[in-house]
């Protein structure tokens, strides 16, 4: 999905400009700013795209999700996880991304640059930190603390101006000289900040893929239940009936819905054994990761996680 369907704001866009219907623009506030990032930590901690409105939301309003009354709301919503996320929802974006693009190759800016960005969603990110720091614990009897990280790799795409300055600034060498020589924060960054032909970020486009996701089927019918369609399906493929993993399905107003992908509990049952064997040796890898799960058994952690399945 690209852009978003914004009405007179657009606050979850986080640290740039907003649009309006009048066509003019101010900058987000520091609370603002402050209230976009801690939505967006949230929104990926619990796994959710950045383009869904939650129940009780409406747009504009997004800034307020510090307050305790919409943080509730918030949670409340999460809790039901992405059953109710349906893309049919989505509206056309108020600007493309052509005009952004439009806009972008227009300015006279010299240091501007055009970022786009590419997300995941579906996987609530802080349980499956908590199950992997169980796993830990129950491996690694130092004290100490334990950190998880998730690391997202060429998940940016980002354009930058066709000029001598722009190039040698972004090329690391002449970025490391620039500091070196005190070039870039006497000159280069004061003439990027403040100068009305200096730097830009057009931070304001990207596209969000689902790990998991349900998916309507276009072959089952409004009334129709689950254990309906599945019963249907196994008519349907008789050499498919004795297949260990079943569908799963959910019925919907428009008739069933499929979960399509590997939910972070089925990867937690998975690689939770090879995790603690891994601890246990003291692994440390240089580059090389795994991308299968070790032939190793242990006893069931993880319950609760979406899933999961020992």
């Amino acid at each position: 999905m690209v852009g978003d369907d914004t009405s007179s704001t657009d606050l979850e866009a986080g640290k740039k400009a907003l649009s309006t219907k009048s066509g003019w623009r101010r900058k987000a506030t520091d609370v603002e700013k402050g209230s976009s990032d801690g939505r967006r930590e949230r929104r990926f901690t619990w796994g959710l795209p950045s383009w869904v409105l939650l129940p009780g939301e409406t747009r504009g309003t997004e800034a307020n999700i510090e307050d305790p009354i919409a943080r509730d709301v918030f949670q409340s919503a999460v809790n039901s996880k992405l059953e109710g996320i349906d893309d049919l929802n989505l509206r056309p974006p108020v600007r493309s991304l052509r005009d952004w693009a439009d806009e972008y190759c227009k300015s006279k800016r010299m240091l501007k640059e055009f970022i786009f960005t590419k997300e995941v969603y579906g996987w609530n990110w802080g349980s499956l930190e908590d199950a992997l720091k169980t796993v830990i614990a129950a491996n690694y009897s130092q004290f100490g603390t334990t950190g998880v990280t998730f690391r997202f790799e060429q998940n940016k795409v980002s354009v930058r101006g066709d000029n001598l300055l722009s190039r040698m600034v972004s090329s690391w060498g002449w970025y490391i000289l620039f500091w070196i020589l005190l070039i870039y924060p006497l000159i280069i960054w004061p003439f990027k900040r403040f100068s009305s032909y200096g730097g830009g970020d057009w931070d304001v486009a990207g596209s969000s893929f689902a790990l998991t996701k349900w998916v309507h089927l276009t072959d089952s019918q409004p009334g129709q239940t689950a254990e309906e369609y599945q019963v249907e399906y196994d008519l349907n493929h008789p050499n498919l009936v004795a297949e260990p993993r079943k569908l799963q399905l959910k019925q919907t107003p428009r008739g069933v819905s499929q979960l399509i992908g590997l939910r972070e509990g089925e990867w937690f049952a998975q690689w939770k054994d090879t995790v603690g064997a891994l601890i246990r040796q003291r692994h440390i890898s240089y580059g090389n990761p795994l991308r299968v799960p070790m032939n190793v058994h242990g006893t069931g952690l993880g319950h609760g996680l979406d899933g999961y399945n020992p």
